[in-house]
């Protein structure tokens, strides 16, 4: 996802929306600095291909939630529901996780958190 994260940040730039994307390539032990490090943006967005329970989203969750300045999270992935099968793109695309379809949801969450 982090070619895709990639690639929606450069669609949300030409929103004038700047973005950082990490490669949180570990979840255990998760970077609580790079998590830290971004609690002075405007929202935190998490991005996996799979269910967002339990998986990467959840584990920044919990660190932020013990720090009392934090952004709001935005949890991007299959939502807890049977995803089905199918060719990968195909799938990406009904779940949302095209560079595209990432950007837009990230746009309309953050435009709503201002």
């Amino acid at each position: 996802m982090v070619h895709t994260s990639l690639q929606a940040a450069k669609i949300l730039e030409k929103e004038k929306i700047s973005c950082k994307v990490v490669n949180m390539h570990t979840i255990k032990p998760i970077d609580k600095k790079a998590i830290e490090d971004a609690c002075d943006s405007n929202l935190i967005v998490s991005i996996e291909e799979h269910n967002i329970i339990g998986g990467l989203g959840s584990a920044i969750a919990e660190h932020l939630s013990k720090l009392s300045n934090r952004p709001k999270q935005l949890f991007l992935g299959i939502k807890d529901v049977y995803g089905k099968g199918g060719e990968y793109n195909f799938l990406l695309d009904k779940h949302g996780l095209t560079p595209n379809k990432t950007a837009n949801e990230i746009l309309k969450n953050y435009k709503n958190n201002d």
